[in-house]
């Protein structure tokens, strides 16, 4: 961008939309309507249609033949030149395809139990539930290993007991394979990725020009509260009813609309403090970001890539210490077997704080778990929550952060994973596009796109809100609206590439907290 960097922000509406596309009109549920604004930073052309969205953008689209929205919120705050993009983010196929294979398949991928001694070894199926795939009678239960209900086919071999049990690993399952779809859907389906353009309604692509006599400004927060408090200052329960959008990006800075950006000290953030980091590798990037800061040095450090075991370091002279576990079973680990140990239970973890010690624990369970059924995704979840409110009846000296809407299915076999070495973190901040955590907005780097993703986005969103709904919890926990960050960013992979803008985001509202 010149000029400053105007702004580079993505602003959308939430609604249902009834568009017909391809001469087919297609009932899309919670569909999103994207406004995509790029700072053309040139003389406004006059158009009529241009004059009328600006106006009343409500009534406009309204009046467009095949198109119907509720917007939430106008976004024609600056002067420059915007360009419209109309997509149905989750067509027919896709929903279909989503809804039959939690329906009937329950999962995407074959989740594996390894048991082996010096006589025998076997590998068979595990799952959230009693009912393990392959028709066993006879089964393991490892719910107290794992933390949260888990189950494994009982071993054949004579030699081998659930004793046995040494680690899990993923198998694959040709879901478009068997699916009941025509060979058109099927087309689609089998596609390497989600596209973006692939969905566009291109008879609705617009560009709209603004002009403007006076200095061009960008929205500025708390436009209805003086004066507008630091984040750090904003209650925890209040962070759970923000109005959408939350912000935007301004010279690679989320800039929140509801509290203003403090400007901490390392100090603020780290001392007399320990990071708890449970979930997935989104936060495996957020405790490299973190490690950088507080000058850490690594007890326990990543070794190799696509690393899935325990992470801790510890800076003495700040009284600081900060760990993270990648949590338990269904944990999508690819072929790589995760030994018996390596993955951590949220819950034991959470038990085993201290009642004195001050805790920021940070919680992201979504990634590694979207290609499961969605009942063990809230088992998790409300166990998770019941160990928290252990926690905060015993320590005053706590508090918890929840990741809003990461949206992406977590394939390690094709994932890229530069954030593994806490040593050697990728630098997020020279990326130019990217963005966020659990769900967040992801259309590459997962294969079955059409069967997990960011179309579980708002089923997360609603399982949170009720899982989490207790005053006395929200009083406690804050809700980072980690979607808005990558919508804003326009971010395409599953890892998003300004993860850095999540972490910045956290820090706002945590350092310099009284807690």
């Amino acid at each position: 961008m010149q000029q400053g960097k105007l702004l580079s922000v993505r602003r959308h509406f939430h609604g249902s939309a009834s568009m017909k596309y391809g001469g087919k009109s297609s009932e899309v549920q919670q569909s999103r309507v994207e406004f995509d604004i790029e700072a053309l930073l040139q003389e406004a052309r006059q158009k009529p249609q241009c004059k009328d969205f600006m106006k009343d953008p409500k009534s406009f689209w309204k009046s467009q033949p095949g198109s119907e929205f509720t917007a939430s919120r106008d976004t024609s705050r600056m002067a420059t030149a915007f360009k419209v993009k109309v997509a149905i983010a989750y067509p027919r196929e896709y929903l279909r395809a989503l809804a039959h294979i939690h329906q009937v398949f329950k999962q995407t991928r074959l989740f594996l139990a390894h048991f082996a001694n010096d006589k025998a070894s076997e590998t068979t199926p595990c799952y959230h539930t009693s009912l393990v795939p392959g028709g066993y009678t006879d089964f393991c239960n490892l719910t107290l290993t794992n933390g949260s209900p888990w189950f494994c086919g009982h071993p054949v071999k004579p030699a081998l007991t659930c004793g046995d049990f040494k680690g899990s690993h993923n198998g694959e399952i040709s879901v478009t394979g068997i699916l009941p779809i025509t060979p058109a859907e099927r087309q689609i389906l089998q596609k390497p990725y989600r596209s973006a353009e692939g969905h566009l309604v291109r008879s609705a692509n617009l560009t709209v020009h603004v002009t403007s006599s006076g200095k061009q400004q960008h929205p500025q927060p708390c436009e209805d509260s003086n004066p507008c408090p630091f984040c750090k200052d904003v209650p925890a329960r209040d962070t759970w009813h923000q109005h959408l959008p939350s912000g935007y990006i301004y010279n690679n800075v989320w800039q929140p609309l509801h509290c203003r950006p403090y400007d901490y000290h390392v100090y603020q953030c780290f001392r007399d403090t320990e990071y708890v980091l449970l979930g997935d590798s989104n936060l495996r990037s957020h405790y490299g970001k973190f490690f950088k800061q507080a000058k850490c040095v690594s007890i326990l450090k990543a070794l190799t890539d696509k690393w899935h075991k325990s992470m801790l370091c510890e800076n003495k002279q700040l009284n600081f210490r900060m760990r993270w576990e990648p949590h338990t079973q269904p944990f999508l680990n690819g072929h790589k077997l995760a030994e018996l140990g390596s993955l951590v239970s949220s819950t034991k973890v959470i038990d085993s704080l201290s009642s004195e010690r001050r805790y920021v624990i940070l919680l992201n369970h979504f990634y590694h778990i979207s290609a499961c059924h969605t009942r063990s995704l809230q088992v998790k979840l409300e166990a998770v929550r019941d160990a928290l409110v252990r926690l905060f009846q015993r320590n005053k000296r706590s508090i918890a952060v929840l990741q809003i809407g990461d949206r992406d299915d977590d394939d390690d076999d094709d994932d890229d994973d530069d954030d593994d070495d806490d040593d050697d973190d990728d630098d997020d901040d020279d990326d130019d596009d990217g963005d966020v955590t659990s769900p967040h907005i992801a259309w590459e780097g997962w294969s079955e796109h059409f069967g997990a993703g960011d179309m579980f986005g708002r089923h997360l969103i609603r399982l949170q809100h009720e899982i989490f709904s207790e005053k006395t919890l929200r009083d406690r926990i804050l809700y980072i609206p980690a979607w808005d960050i990558t919508l804003a960013a326009a971010n395409q992979q599953m890892h998003p590439e300004r993860n850095h803008l999540i972490s910045s985001a956290i820090q706002n509202y945590v350092c310099g907290r009284r807690f």
